[in-house]
């Protein structure tokens, strides 16, 4: 009922608009019906969510709207971590990491800000880069010898052949990465803005995905070097949230931002030979861990910003 009431008033004020302005002017009528419409730019003090950016009530200069343009000048401290990891098919069929290794990444960096004025849905293009240098190793672990009637073990000393010293066996296999990756991609998420005209409060949502990326890998083991490079469609994915706070009084805001990104596959240039897990071979009759060789890493990042920015 509330409905068919809102729906028999909306029509009954079109009636009397129109049949107040039958007998006037083309220009009275239009200016009428300008004064009529409402004005949904939110102006007030009180807090809202704001659909619509938010009217300004002082007039700028032409050099004002040039620095409004550009949103504003922030500076953002940032803890970043990334973990690689190669992986293998195991007999049962599923996948049994053979090698792992993380990195951290810290500091902080000078840009411009630029915060959501309104609510609503947002779609836009990206170009990503990623410069990623990390070690990933195999695991340590010592092969339990096997007890054999009339046998004994013999100590032996293991060196490097080129240098003479001694090493030890059990050492993991130790590769140095350089990852690089410039992709075009598409992110879509949310804005939810609300505030009043002393303070703005938002809260951001997106995810999005690398379309093409064209990768450089190289990988490095002592003075061994190999270099590959190459396209991959639809090679990585992220996910991202933000919140903040705006003063636009007092030209100050405040924001944190994480955000997570993953590359499922990054191919080496050739596989690269890890030890893996410790078997038994009957044949042999020993424990000892198989070679096992792969052709790429899971690549995980993690990012988390805190930011102050001076509002133009």
């Amino acid at each position: 009922m509330r409905g068919l009431f809102r729906l028999f008033a909306f029509f009954l004020v079109c009636f009397l608009a129109f049949s107040d302005l039958s007998d006037a002017t083309p220009a009275e009528r239009a200016e009428a019906e300008t004064e009529a419409k409402p004005d949904i730019t939110p102006t007030g003090q009180g807090f809202q969510v704001l659909w619509t950016p938010r009217k300004e009530t002082a007039p700028r200069s032409l050099w004002g709207k040039y620095l409004g343009a550009l949103g504003g000048l922030k500076v953002t401290v940032f803890q970043g971590w990334a973990q690689v990891s190669s992986s293998v098919r195991s007999e049962e069929g599923g996948t049994r990491d053979v090698a792992s290794g993380d990195a951290r990444t810290d500091g902080y960096r000078v840009s411009l800000f630029s915060a959501p004025r309104s609510s609503g849905f947002f779609i836009y293009p990206t170009a990503d880069f990623l410069a990623q240098t990390i070690e990933i190793a195999d695991f340590r672990e010592a092969v339990p010898p096997i007890d054999l009637p009339s046998a004994e073990e013999i100590p032996a000393i293991v060196t490097d052949p080129e240098t003479g010293e001694t090493v030890d066996i059990t050492d993991p296999n130790t590769y140095r990465l350089y990852l690089r990756s410039l992709g075009i991609g598409q992110r879509a998420g949310f804005d939810f803005v609300a505030g009043s005209s002393w303070i703005e409060m938002y809260a951001t949502v997106e995810a999005g995905a690398n379309l093409v990326e064209a990768r450089h890998a190289i990988v490095r083991l002592g003075d061994r070097v190999e270099r590959g490079a190459g396209l991959k469609a639809l090679g990585s994915f992220v996910g991202a949230g933000r919140v903040g706070f705006t003063f636009p009084k007092a030209h100050f805001a405040l924001s944190a931002t994480g955000e997570l990104k993953t590359y499922p596959q990054f191919d080496y240039p050739n596989p690269v030979e890890f030890r893996g897990a410790i078997a038994y071979d009957p044949q042999k009759e020993i424990n000892e861990r198989p070679r096992e060789f792969v052709r790429g890493a899971a690549l995980d990042t993690a990012e988390v910003t805190v930011s102050v920015s001076y509002v133009f």
